[in-house]
């Protein structure tokens, strides 16, 4: 892989474009990393990135800023190196472009060209944004056990299932997840959502094999399939999804998602990456436009957007911290500042 990213932007110094570059985009081989996977005969997945820092100019030169989302399908031959990719979007800062959809439709050209397959972009101008709900991933959060642990290198063989007899269907998840960039060596957080159906999956061990991947080096999409895959062989569930939210890094968060079927995943920021809760035990930011995630919906099968994101966001978890906030959040103070919803720069 290091030989590979030689000639990329990441992990070296470069001067950033001032005009529309997008020779810039460094597509790496999806191939490379899956040589060393047992993959699955029939999978399903997309990359979910989220730009909070986008900028253009009007055809009479005035600044628009905007924040956007692009869809990688799992089955493109590439992906793009983020560097890169935030290096491309900085070169249309001043660039002259006569709307938004005009912008959609070039970048939506140029980043499928770098991966070799259709990629979904969504762009919504900060005049245009509603509010998006930042929640915690659904399902039971396995972090509070109690365990030793020691392995902090991928190792598929702590995964184990539990001696119940039967099939359980459950979702499990952890804001434990880190791993590193493979070139800066700069630490990547994450929260990870595991659904699946088969034989109960050991909690302690799956929280264990989570872990164990702190001292990794990889890029996420890498990270995700390898758990997808370590965790299909180990477990063996006849269902099963994995699904990754990222802390952004340079103006992006990347958030891929894999599954033995087509699933309907949200694009929503977690607790742990956001702002704290409002008096309703949900944390509020500006974000993609209500009609961006209309037109997403019906562009692109397989990633949904939420069809009312400001309903249903209050998870068990929020309710809890809520719960033991209450004494605080009845002041009239508090709750006022608790139901002031920041920007969307402050809050990501």
């Amino acid at each position: 892989m290091s030989d590979l990213l030689s000639n990329a932007p990441l992990g070296h110094d470069v001067t950033y474009p001032d005009t529309y570059s997008p020779e810039l985009l460094f597509a790496l081989s999806r191939d490379t990393n899956r040589q060393a996977l047992r993959l699955p005969g029939v999978w399903h997945g997309a990359d979910i990135w989220n730009a909070y820092e986008m900028s253009w100019l009007t055809p009479r030169g005035k600044p628009v800023v905007a924040t956007a989302q692009f869809v990688f399908p799992y089955d493109s031959p590439n992906l793009i190196e983020s560097k890169s990719f935030k290096l491309y979007l900085n070169s249309l800062n001043q660039e002259r472009i006569a709307d938004v959809s005009t912008l959609e439709q070039r970048i939506t050209k140029d980043l499928s060209n770098a991966a070799g397959a259709p990629v979904d972009v969504q762009i919504s101008p900060l005049g245009e944004l509603g509010i998006v709900q930042c929640a915690p991933l659904k399902g039971v959060c396995i972090d509070n056990l109690d365990i030793a642990i020691t392995q902090y290198q991928p190792d598929p063989g702590l995964l184990r299932c539990t001696d119940t007899a039967g099939s359980v269907t459950e979702v499990l998840t952890s804001d434990l997840l880190k791993s590193n960039c493979p070139v800066t060596g700069q630490p990547d957080w994450g929260s990870v959502q595991v659904s699946y159906t088969g034989r109960a999956i050991d909690r302690a061990s799956l929280l264990a094999y989570i872990v164990s991947l702190r001292q990794h080096t990889e890029f996420h999409e890498h990270c995700i399939e390898k758990m997808y895959c370590d965790i299909l062989h180990a477990c063996a569930p006849t269902s099963l999804s994995v699904y990754a939210r990222y802390t952004r890094r340079g103006g992006l968060d990347i958030n891929p998602w894999r599954s033995s079927h087509p699933v309907a995943v949200t694009n929503t920021r977690t607790h742990n990456r956001a702002r704290p809760m409002d008096a309703a035990g949900v944390v509020t930011c500006s974000g993609i436009s209500r009609e961006s995630v209309k037109r997403s919906m019906q562009k692109r099968e397989g990633i949904q957007q939420c069809k009312d994101y400001v309903a249903d966001a209050c998870t068990e978890r929020a309710a809890d911290a809520v719960a033991a906030r209450a004494t605080h959040m009845a002041s009239p103070a508090a709750a006022t500042n608790a139901t002031a919803a920041p920007t969307h720069g402050a809050c990501l």
